[in-house]
Formats: structure tokens, C-alpha cells, sequence
């Protein structure tokens, strides 16, 4: 993946704090309707699956860095409450974890899936009015930023979370034995793990990856990463050219015409 750098960028420092550029619930004027204050959230783990020290230093490090933490499917423990604010989860849904083959080869890639969702709300006229979360493996600032250019709002992440408040990636979660206490309810491996700590890291991770993208966007000549040209997001095809990544994807006529960029939020 290439992006490409404008002749004069904004010059402006990256923002560590990067707001949603949609106000969420503004379609049909509901009540309560707000702008989420980060771009960079928390996907859903539930407790259960994670101790419920790693679940207090997700909620902490929400918190800390001002973004959205799913609870999961496992519903509302004490250790969702400590000040960082919450999306239910409603329903079982499909989760990261499970067999490599169900997690590499069963059902659609993000991109491949995503292109699919946002045409059919583009042919509906509804791409504007809808507030897009995305995840799937989109913790690192290049494979947000295209995630962002195809049209997604909100990113959510969950493995990177889940390593900086400590896992290792031992896979042994399945075992209830995992050794740094995120994936275990032993209360002998969890107390190993310090909330108040791994919290921190958590925040600074958030508030990396949204500077991150703010540094991005600005080199590429745009203020917010909403507002990034398309066409300056470029992946090789497969006889070796460069080809901008909408039409990699599969995006329509309607859809390119939808994600032309606008001069302000």
C-alpha cells in the first residue's frame, strides 16, 4: 500500500486527539446524539474471556485516552466501571478468536466485506447518514488510513488492545492458563496483571495511532483523515502497476462519486 504525499502539506502538528468527523445519531434527529471524540476505540472482549484486571485496564485506558469501549458479549461487570464510557454489545455476533482456518478463511477479509456493506448504503442514499465502525485487524495506521478512505468513520481495535495491556500471543487463552493473566479467571495468573499500569499503555497506544494517522493525513494535504483524497491511496495489482485502492476493491462509479473528498467536516 502507497500513499501519496502532497506538494504542500498542512504544515499543522499531528493530533493525538482526532474526533469523529460525523455526529452520531444526527440522522432523524435522536436524542442524545453526539460526536464520538476519538477515531480509535475499543472493540468488544468480553469478561469472561479476559480477567477482570485486564478488563479494568481497558476501561481505565478508555478513559485516559477519551475513546469507546465495547463491553463484549459477556455483559456488565465492576470492572467496566471505571470511568471510561461504554457501547453494549447487543447479542452473540462473531469473534476473533477460534481455529486459524475459521480466522483466516472463513468468511470475507475487512476490505472485501466492507466494499460490499458501503456500496449497498451508497445505492440507498444512506452512506452519510450512517456512522461506519470498522475492525479487523486494523490497529496500525496504514491499514486504517485505507480502512478510513473506503469510507469507515470509527475504527475499533481488539488484538492491539489486548497486547498492550499485556498478551503475548502465548495462545493458550482457549486453556484458561494464559500466563500474563489477560486470558485466565485464575485469580493466581490474573493478579499479575496491574490495571493502573497496563492502563497507561493502553491510552498511549490509542493516542499513538491517532497522531499516527493525523501525521498521515496531513502529509497527504488534509486536515482529518476523513478528508484524504482516494486517489492518493494506491496498491500494486497483481501484473505489478500501481492502482488507486477503490478500484482494487471493487468500488462502483456511485461509490468513487461518494468518497470524493469534501473541503471541510
Amino acid at each position: 500500500m502507497f500513499f501519496r504525499h502532497a506538494g504542500f502539506p498542512t504544515g499543522a502538528e499531528p493530533a493525538s486527539d482526532l474526533a469523529c468527523a460525523k455526529v452520531m445519531g444526527a440522522w432523524r434527529n435522536r436524542p442524545g446524539a453526539f460526536r464520538p471524540s476519538s477515531i480509535v476505540n475499543i472493540s468488544g472482549m468480553s469478561y469472561g474471556s479476559l480477567s477482570g484486571p485486564a478488563i479494568e485496564a481497558l476501561n481505565r485506558g478508555s478513559a485516559l485516552a477519551s475513546c469507546l469501549h465495547n463491553t463484549g458479549e459477556g455483559g456488565i461487570s465492576s470492572h467496566h466501571r471505571c470511568g471510561g464510557d461504554l457501547v453494549f454489545q447487543i447479542g452473540t455476533g462473531y469473534f476473533g478468536a477460534g481455529p486459524l482456518t475459521f480466522t483466516d478463511h472463513v468468511a470475507l477479509p475487512f476490505q472485501a466485506g466492507f466494499a460490499e456493506v458501503y456500496q449497498t448504503f451508497v445505492a440507498a442514499g444512506l452512506h452519510r447518514d450512517v456512522v461506519f465502525a470498522g475492525s479487523g485487524k486494523l490497529g496500525f495506521a496504514p491499514e486504517a488510513m485505507a480502512a478510513m478512505v473506503m469510507g469507515v468513520d470509527l475504527l475499533n481495535v481488539g488484538r492491539e488492545a489486548m497486547m498492550a495491556v499485556g498478551c503475548l500471543q502465548a495462545q493458550r487463552c482457549h486453556t484458561g492458563h494464559c500466563p500474563t493473566g489477560v486470558a485466565t479467571q485464575s485469580r493466581w495468573l490474573a493478579r499479575g496483571l496491574d490495571p493502573k499500569d497496563k492502563s497507561v499503555r493502553l491510552a498511549n497506544y490509542v493516542a499513538g495511532l491517532r497522531a499516527e494517522l493525523s501525521r498521515l493525513a496531513q502529509a497527504m494535504g488534509s486536515a482529518h483523515p476523513s478528508l484524504v483524497d482516494p486517489s492518493g491511496v494506491e496498491v500494486r495489482s497483481a501484473d505489478g502497476r500501481l492502482e488507486p485502492l477503490l478500484k482494487a476493491v471493487g468500488y462502483g462509479p456511485e461509490a468513487w462519486d461518494a468518497r470524493r473528498p469534501r473541503a471541510t467536516l
